[in-house]
């Protein structure tokens, strides 16, 4: 038999190198050249690193120091809801601004 003909009947994933029968999906690439297999297991593996990358990149929150140009615009956004903010409310949003900071 020819290595053409063999590698046609056993086809493997080009990561891991696991044969189509033990793994769960073996999908193939959109090009017939070169022809690339990924399994379902490798893929996993792939989603892992990506969700963990996700994870890693992501700011903690506060520690980016808003621009000049944010401040002034959750200034004017501040002063335009409390202007509309009754005085019988002004103590509570006093109380729930002190905890934010």
């Amino acid at each position: 038999m020819s290595k053409r003909a063999q590698s046609d009947n056993s086809l493997a994933c080009s990561f891991c190198h696991k044969h189509q029968d033990v793994v769960g999906k073996l999908i193939s690439s959109p090009s017939d050249y070169p022809r690339a297999y990924i399994c379902d297991e490798c893929i996993a593996v792939c989603n892992s690193i990506l969700e963990d990358d996700k994870t890693c990149n992501k700011p903690e929150t506060g520690s980016v120091e808003p621009s000049p140009e944010m401040i002034q615009v959750i200034r004017e956004e501040l002063r335009l809801l409390l202007y509309d903010i009754p005085d019988s409310d002004i103590k509570i949003v006093a109380k729930i601004l002190h905890a934010l900071v």
